[in-house]
């Protein structure tokens, strides 16, 4: 089983699509809950950034979906 939920994030200055692993469900329901800082990485540019309203908005979305 698959403790970790992976989402995108886009990198504000190469600004592809960056896939995010290292957060635990449970994490994410908290941190969006308190509106607490999601952060974002790109190694290609070694940048990390908060995730935009939008995907907090996905993420809130897609943790609510059953499985």
């Amino acid at each position: 089983m698959n403790d970790r939920t992976t989402f995108l994030s886009e990198c504000p200055k190469c600004g592809r699509d960056r896939v995010m692993t290292g957060y635990a469900p449970e994490e994410l329901r908290e941190l969006l809950e308190l509106g607490a800082e999601i952060e974002g990485y790109c190694s290609s540019c070694d940048v990390r950034w908060p995730i935009s309203t939008e995907e907090r908005a996905d993420l809130v979305h897609a943790l609510s979906k059953p499985g």
